[in-house]
């Protein structure tokens, strides 16, 4: 969203679209569409038959997680426009994982499995093959960092999933670094291994690309790859049944080519004891023209749940009319299907989905976040008219609304309902949650009124957490949406210019290399003590400590090698974590900043070293520029002997 010195920029079929992102297109490369978007660092997505999608996702350290993701998900890594990082805007009491992924803000998706520090990269889902059935359905994730591979049995709960982590393959060896892991055509599954001595910041130790391939399969068996003739329609069917992903689009291909003709042993298939091989024949039978679809059309009634939504899908992806099929499918209360119906009405006319919209809104179950974002988008650009439409169905007083409807409410947040959202504040019936809600979308929205509403909520005496909220939207909008609104002299007055001169910290000591250190017999207790200057910039191994660079070290060296950790302490410019680069400020009044931009715009927010939070106007920035260097001192800097790195390095590794 940055470009030339503005964010907010609108994409073509005008959306902002912020971060990363996943895409979707034909095999020839048209119809390109955003399905997904503000991600942190994503390695890879995976997609099943029925058409769910999977990711992971890095904030190292704090905050890696393994997501479902919801098509056209908003996964919240930064500021709607792409301003803010999660530093600048972490509310009162508001945890680490929460913060980070923006789940207090409406527009963003569930943030799945948040596991804490880590390097998630590949990322599979295992359908059908050589393990049998009790490894169906068995989503596998990557974790470099904690030598693991992660696995996952996804669960419908409401309109999302739930994911319920183990360990399906774990190492001791703090040189297994697992990068990819996929299925073999023969069922199998295959691992790739990178030796590396440590992970994350971009520091490669390995030199050589060194690693290993495993095949994991039953014991005892044989390894095999199939023999199949794509040339024949038999062939092209046996490769859709495979449980490897490339060999089913080889087959998927073959047949959609041959036409109506690969129709019948497609029907053969909606019989096979395995759904996901039902899945992939109706994906492909509703691209095969109206006698296809008419097949595919008859699964919408189905009781299976995810037979149903793999036919909507395979009949959304085929063009045909969605509004048609929900009507089809809106009395349906599976809360599943009313997902897939709200994400479909997302670019149809408000005209054309108005009562369906009121449908959906019936149909949710308060507390259901996946079913909530899913209504979102279908009334994305008109929540002021549903807001409108709403009234009329459900009572003309929204405080009287159900605690459903209150959600869909603070979902849709259109400025004319600003009066209802500060009187469900106000009313002592309200339980904190919704309260807190509702202080927020008030929070959101850039009015004069709402400034009013936020200042009279501050000199009130609340027994929850209401005063705390107010007060930190009064001091986050004196730069953003409410700066007009503050006056000088006052208690709400817009912040000077912070300054703070920076200053080049020269080496104290000489220290031999990295492999030297290594060889040294380290102290551990020596080194808990030594630990305590950590303390200025990090919290070590709990909260102890300044909130500035990368948090937990002690979970982060336990994935590390002994010669990483040295070099981290040693060479701090050779791997600068992710997020934890620095930003130089040159102000015109002659002083210079450093620290990591949390913040950018109109005013610059930077946080400095030992944490404070420093609120620069843009206007009064000569230079800036992205430092080369890390902003934590070397070993060296710090006047550390040799000794005293090999200590700290056994109670960062201890």
């Amino acid at each position: 969203p940055y470009q030339g010195g503005k964010y907010n920029l609108i994409s073509s079929d005008g959306r902002t679209y912020v971060g990363g992102a996943s895409f979707r297109l034909d095999p020839l490369g048209y119809g390109i569409e955003v399905v997904g978007q503000n991600y942190r660092n994503p390695y890879e997505q995976t997609i099943t038959s029925f058409g769910d999608m999977y990711m992971n996702d890095n904030d190292d350290p704090p905050a890696c997680r393994t997501t479902w993701l919801m098509e056209y998900g908003n996964l919240g890594f930064k500021s709607f426009d792409g301003q803010n990082s999660w530093q600048a805007d972490v509310k009162p009491s508001e945890g680490t994982a929460s913060a980070h992924w923006r789940q207090t803000i409406p527009g963003t998706i569930p943030a799945g499995d948040v596991y804490g520090s880590g390097s998630p990269t590949g990322i599979t889902y295992y359908e059908n093959g050589a393990l049998g059935k009790k490894h169906e359905s068995l989503l596998l994730s990557c974790e470099a960092l904690h030598n693991v591979i992660f696995g996952y049995y996804p669960k419908p709960n409401g309109a999302g999933f739930d994911l319920k982590r183990f360990d399906f393959l774990k190492s001791s060896d703090s040189m297994f670094r697992p990068s990819d892991v996929c299925v073999a055509p023969d069922g199998s599954i295959l691992v790739a291994d990178w030796y590396d001595p440590g992970v994350g910041g971009h520091r490669m130790a390995d030199k050589n690309c060194s690693g290993t391939i495993y095949r994991i399969t039953k014991k005892g068996a044989t390894h095999k790859t199939p023999k199949i003739d794509l040339a024949t329609t038999e062939g092209q069917v046996e490769a859709l049944k495979s449980p490897s992903i490339n060999v089913r689009f080889s087959g998927f291909e073959g047949l959609k080519a041959d036409g109506q003709e690969s129709i019948s042993e497609l029907k053969k298939l909606l019989n096979d004891k395995s759904s996901y091989i039902q899945a992939r024949a109706l994906f492909l039978l509703a691209q095969l023209g109206e006698k296809g679809q008419t097949i595919v059309k008859s699964y919408l009634t189905q009781n299976d749940q995810q037979t149903k939504v793999a036919a909507f899908r395979a009949l959304r992806a085929a063009g045909m009319d969605v509004v048609a099929l929900a009507m089809i499918m809106i009395k349906d209360n599976n809360p599943a299907i009313q997902r897939e119906i709200s994400i479909a009405l997302r670019n149809v006319e408000y005209s054309k989905k108005q009562d369906l919209i009121i449908e959906l809104i019936k149909g949710h179950i308060a507390g259901d976040r996946w079913s909530v974002e899913a209504i979102g988008m279908a009334c994305e650009g008109n929540e002021s008219a549903v807001f409108i439409n709403m009234k009329k169905h459900f009572g003309a007083d929204a405080t009287k609304w159900s605690k459903a409807l209150k959600q869909v409410l603070w979902r849709l947040h259109p400025p004319e309902g600003l009066d209802v959202y500060a009187k469900v504040v106000n009313d002592p019936k309200t339980d904190s949650a919704t309260r807190e809600d509702y202080v927020t979308i008030i929070g959101m929205n850039p009015s004069k009124a709402a400034h009013t509403w936020m200042t009279k909520f501050s000199k009130k005496k609340w027994k929850d957490s209401t005063l705390l909220m107010a007060n930190y939207y009064l001091d986050v909008n004196r730069t953003r949406a409410w700066e007009t609104f503050y006056k000088k002299g006052n208690s709400n007055a817009l912040p000077e210019t912070d300054t703070m001169i920076v200053s080049n910290f020269p080496e104290i000591t000489k220290l031999p290399s990295v492999s030297e250190i290594e060889k040294l017999s380290g102290n551990w207790r020596n080194g808990k003590m030594l630990a305590a200057r950590c303390n200025m910039c990090h919290q070590v191994s709990n909260k102890v400590g300044i909130d500035f660079g990368p948090k937990f070290l002690t979970k982060w060296a336990k994935g590390q090698s002994k010669s990483a950790v040295i070099d981290a302490i040693v060479n701090p410019s050779s791997g600068i974590s992710l997020g934890f680069d620095g930003t130089e400020v040159k102000l015109k009044n002659g002083a210079t900043i450093q620290g990591i931009l949390i913040e950018d715009g109109k005013y610059l927010k930077i946080k400095a070293i030992g944490g404070q939070i420093l609120t620069i106007p843009s206007a009064e920035i000569k230079a800036r520029k992205v430092l080369k260097t890390s902003l934590m001192m070397s070993a060296s800097q710090m006047g550390m002997s040799a000794q005293n790195v090999a200590d700290l390095t056994a109670y960062l590794k201890k």
